[in-house]
């Protein structure tokens, strides 16, 4: 009988024979706790100085990266104001697709879907969300469905591209994992986010699979950002203050 109870822990634990609810409810949450705890400890003493000693100058950051963070604070304005804004930065606003936390952008043949990061109260709903490894119950429904829209008005678009700056980075991020699973969607996603929110959880941050073709950009110190575990990360040592901000990016 104890040998049955050992054996049936790690198939608990790992989630596997088990409903897709109860390891949603259940087994995904165990596991970020657990491996909360242990980042707690690899992160800060052991990532973190290594990150500090080998990241690079935000003053050597690429024009295509710096735009991107541009447009990630687009998203920070008021609905009526990012047309004019973007276009400063090359980019024009398509229309109707111009919502609170998320706004799309055309620049000759390609489709930039832009999100905007925690400004109000309901979001800190979702960045509960990703505290207690839930990502992806995060809602992108409405994003996703007017990403087909736009394909239909813009059917010349050859290739998608995403951002945005903490909970909007971490948005992104899932629609373009989404995107690059969908078999109907045979456009090239790639993009740049900044400090996107994250749990830190040593278990993702040792094994996840990386999504391809989206950069994240991470400012040593930020812990909301520290345990970016989904795709390849670029990190810089700190230029100001609040290093959560975008600040290191748009002044570099």
């Amino acid at each position: 009988a104890q040998a049955s109870v050992c054996s049936c822990f790690p198939t608990f634990f790992l989630g596997r024979n088990m409903s897709s609810s109860v390891k949603k409810i259940v087994v995904d949450p165990l596991r970020g706790a657990v491996g909360f705890f242990a980042a707690l400890v690899a992160i800060p003493f052991i990532v973190g100085p290594v990150r500090l000693i080998r990241g690079e100058s935000a003053k050597e950051i690429k024009p295509e990266v710096k735009t991107m963070a541009n447009m990630s604070k687009v998203m920070y304005e008021e609905c009526e104001h990012r047309e004019t804004e973007a276009r400063k930065h090359g980019w024009n606003l398509l229309h109707p697709f111009n919502w609170p936390k998320y706004a799309m952008f055309t620049k000759g043949s390609v489709l930039l879907v832009a999100f905007q990061g925690t400004k109000e109260c309901p979001d800190f709903k979702h960045n509960a969300m990703i505290f207690f490894n839930l990502n992806d119950s995060i809602p992108l429904d409405e994003v996703k469905s007017d990403l087909w829209r736009a394909l239909r008005i813009r059917p010349d678009i050859t290739e998608i591209q995403v951002t945005g700056h903490s909970l909007g980075g971490t948005r992104a991020a899932l629609l373009a994992k989404w995107g690059k699973e969908n078999p109907h969607l045979r456009l090239n996603i790639s993009g740049h986010i900044f400090n996107p929110g994250s749990m830190w959880d040593l278990d993702k941050f040792l094994t996840e699979e990386l999504l391809t073709g989206v950069v994240a950009h991470h400012v040593v110190g930020d812990v909301l950002s520290a345990g970016w575990s989904k795709s390849r990360m670029v990190n810089y040592r700190p230029r100001v203050r609040d290093v959560h901000s975008l600040d290191t990016f748009l002044n570099a």
